[in-house]
């Protein structure tokens, strides 16, 4: 299954720099899936999925772009990004 997740200006005003669970990303993430998730540096781990077990999925570039510089206090602005499943844990 694939997921397209919007980061809104919303997500960035309210994110926070530095957290795996209230970043920007994140907050995208938990309103698309429905489910708590947790960003990595490359990845993201939600919980509670379809099969209640959580799963693991890689982010594309532009996520881990977007993380580096939210998290750095760098300019970013609001954007789309297609996830995948990958595989569970």
């Amino acid at each position: 299954m694939r997921w397209i997740i919007k980061v809104t200006q919303a997500d960035i005003n309210e994110g926070l720099r530095g957290s795996c669970v209230s970043c920007p990303l994140a907050r995208a993430a938990v309103r698309k899936l429905n489910s708590p998730v947790m960003i990595g540096d490359r990845l993201i781990v939600c919980w509670g999925g379809q099969r209640h077990k959580a799963e693991e999925f890689r982010l594309p570039p532009v996520a881990i772009n977007f993380i580096d510089d939210f998290d750095h206090g760098r300019p970013v602005a609001p954007f789309k990004f297609q996830l995948g499943h990958e595989y569970e844990l």
